[in-house]
């Protein structure tokens, strides 16, 4: 039987001093049917330079196409025009600054063709700017979060730069809305909606932390209260655009199952909403105003562990910052 089409996509965008090392990984798959797509978002240094040179070096037997924006599109804009570029029944992601180990698309196929999941991820090792392995991401899961898990974990439970995406998926639900801010959270909540996310219990990337990271704005931080406020704050409008985003796609009819439990954990995610903006204006807020607002904010919170989210901030704004903030524990 003649190996399933798979696309292997890699995004970069000014990673110059790491693009080199993605690319090659890429190359570097053991998989035979691999298209590998490599864009690059109008990078203002030598990241598509290097990428080219690198290809040109290439002689195996993998398909490449090179493609690089003008003007720069952002991330979601991006994903989309990948998306429509590929043409493999499997989508693996990655990131400029990443590396996948060259077992990755074998093993992500063979989970997706047993488990028939729209969406895969795995664990990571995680390494720095130099590439020392400074830890490990696992899921620790046995079994997939369900979208209603998601909803009240306030979490997808799913690390974006592992995953690989079935392309039904984008054929249910469309290419993604150019507002949303977390196309990592929206699309495994997609994927959960129609059957779930396949964990797979294996590091099948080496994720590359530093302060240019997305998600990992405080490792950017220096360290001052406006900082780290900034930071958060960031954060939480990230986290009302992922909620909302949720809400919007559990508000379409076509969906399958239960209407009423969509409308329950549409109401939840709603209150989700509710308290980070009310977490927003304290974040915004100095001295006594604080407190009046955590007052006034106390009396419609239900859950203790938002309660003593909502005190912590009002007392100490920088700290509530730096211990919320944080991705890796």
């Amino acid at each position: 039987m003649e190996a399933k089409l798979v696309s292997l996509i890699i995004f970069t965008y000014n990673q110059e001093e790491y693009v080199r090392e993605a690319v090659v990984s890429a190359l570097s798959q053991d998989y035979s049917n691999l298209e590998i797509i490599i864009s690059d978002d109008c990078s203002a240094d030598q990241s598509f330079e290097i990428i080219k040179e690198t290809v040109n070096e290439y002689r195996g037997p993998h398909k490449i196409i090179l493609n690089q924006n003008s003007p720069n599109l952002g991330v979601v804009k991006h994903l989309n025009k990948m998306i429509r570029m590929s043409s493999g029944e499997l989508i693996v992601g990655a990131a400029g600054d990443d590396i996948s180990l060259n077992n990755r698309v074998r093993i992500l196929v063979n989970h997706w063709q047993r488990s028939k999941k729209l969406m895969l991820s795995s664990n990571a090792i995680i390494i720095d700017r130099s590439g020392r392995e400074i830890g490990e991401y696992s899921s620790d899961k046995k079994v997939e979060l369900t979208y209603e898990e998601m909803v009240r974990e306030g979490g997808s439970g799913v690390l974006g730069a592992t995953v690989a995406w079935d392309k039904h998926l984008f054929e249910r639900f469309g290419f993604h809305p150019e507002a949303t801010i977390n196309e990592d959270q929206l699309l495994p909540f997609q994927a959960a909606l129609c059957g779930g996310v396949e964990y797979v219990n294996e590091n099948l990337i080496k994720y590359r932390v530093h302060s240019q990271n997305l998600s990992n704005w405080i490792r950017g931080s220096d360290g001052s209260s406006e900082s780290l406020i900034k930071g958060r704050a960031a954060q939480i409008k990230n986290l009302i655009n992922t909620y909302k985003s949720w809400e919007e796609t559990l508000a379409k009819e076509s969906l399958p199952g239960d209407i009423g439990s969509y409308r329950v954990l549409q109401a939840l995610l709603r209150k989700k909403q509710n308290l980070l903006k009310i977490h927003l204006k304290i974040l915004h807020s100095g001295g006594l105003a604080r407190f009046f607002i955590c007052w006034a904010a106390i009396f419609e919170i239900k859950s203790l562990k938002d309660v003593f989210r909502t005190m912590l901030l009002t007392i100490s704004p920088k700290i509530y910052s730096k211990i919320l903030g944080r991705k890796w524990k």
